[in-house]
């Protein structure tokens, strides 16, 4: 082999500046998903917000008869998708889930929708319920939403996101 090949340095900047951008290229797809995490947590925070917001707002509406979230939770899981789906195009409605938790007989009763993993039944909910004026006990609300990116992301780091928001009753 001829020594002024191995000592030449021609096309070494080419393979260089190539290994270079992959890595930059790969650092930058991990940026991004990292704020596409923080904007979805964002999201249904706020999202989980406005839903126990309506949910309380609807039982208002029922007065003194039983009210079940379970008779809205189409109308709420529409309203869940039409606003995360609105910034987001390639979330499907299978990648979205709403869980209500809700004061019924004897205890709470829990409604879901969808197929991410959210499990409301470790929340104790006695936590939350509120004396009032009269010494009654006022029981809350506990809505959750769950949002699958594993088919938004570049990486599979953490691909589940969910908020809970709780609100008293009336």
């Amino acid at each position: 082999m001829n020594r002024s090949m191995i000592t030449e340095n021609k096309g070494s900047i080419v393979i260089e500046t190539t290994i270079f951008l992959l890595f930059m290229s790969l650092v930058l797809m991990a940026v991004l998903d990292v704020a596409r995490l923080f904007d979805s947590q964002s999201q249904v925070d706020k999202l989980s917000y406005s839903l126990v917001s309506i949910v309380k707002e609807r039982e208002r509406d029922y007065f003194d008869e039983d009210f079940s979230p379970n008779d809205e939770l189409d109308e709420l899981h529409r309203i869940t998708l039409d606003v995360l789906t609105e910034n987001n195009s390639s979330l499907d409605q299978e990648d979205i889930t709403l869980a209500v938790k809700y004061p019924s007989s004897g205890g709470y009763s829990t409604v879901t929708k969808g197929n991410c993993e959210l499990d409301l039944s470790s929340v104790d909910m006695s936590d939350f319920e509120v004396i009032n004026i009269n010494s009654d006990i006022t029981k809350p609300y506990l809505v959750g939403v769950c949002i699958d990116l594993s088919s938004v992301l570049f990486f599979d780091v953490s691909p589940n996101v969910f908020s809970f928001s709780i609100l008293p009753r009336r």
